[in-house]
């Protein structure tokens, strides 16, 4: 039986994961996910040359990998410039780390929102590979049925991602905290 976990995790175990991993770079966030969803976690700038790393600890890498960053990625002071100069719509850190983690005829899901425009896409690093590449908004309305099932079965708590609750009244302040990653923020709920 798998452990229970957070919405993201509890749907990836009903799908058949056998083993998820998590990345990202805000030590926080790591340790919530390694204690409520219990998955890997790794800080991408902890460990040197993670994506090989990852590679040989899969043997040969992630069936697949879901870039939930979109351009939120850390950027690089290149990917900085070309943002300003309207060149590039983010960074690619995250998707270049999915694209050299995922295994061949693996599926990179990307549901982190992008901006329009990138330098530099390894378009033909995932071509000859025969990566499967889904992408786009999430399709909220045909998961929501599902959800509510688990959630009323008691199958599924989703506030565990949710670290404040605030008035409406401090949107502000609710944006700042969770745009600037302080106070531990992950979630915010705004009460009326």
């Amino acid at each position: 039986m798998r452990p229970r976990g957070s919405a993201y995790a509890k749907f990836a175990w009903k799908k058949g994961a056998k083993r998820i991993i998590a990345i990202d770079h805000v030590d926080y966030r790591l340790k919530h996910a390694k204690e409520f969803n219990h998955v890997e976690t790794y800080n991408f700038e902890a460990v040197d040359d993670l994506d090989q790393y990852l590679i040989e600890l899969t043997k040969g890498g992630a069936d697949v990998v879901i870039d939930c960053v979109g351009l939120d990625a850390k950027r690089t002071p290149v990917e900085k410039v070309e943002t300003t100069l309207m060149l590039q719509g983010g960074s690619l850190g995250a998707f270049h780390m999915a694209a050299n983690m995922v295994r061949k005829f693996g599926t990179i899901s990307v549901v982190g929102v992008y901006g329009l425009t990138y330098n530099m896409f390894p378009f033909g690093h995932l071509f000859e590979r025969n990566i499967t590449l889904k992408m786009g908004l999430a399709p909220v309305i045909h998961y929501m049925p599902d959800l509510f099932k688990w959630v009323q079965s008691g199958e599924m708590d989703a506030r565990d991602i949710i670290t404040h609750r605030l008035p409406l009244s401090e949107v502000e302040h609710a944006y700042r905290i969770f745009d600037n990653k302080d106070d531990q923020c992950i979630k915010v709920v705004l009460k009326p």
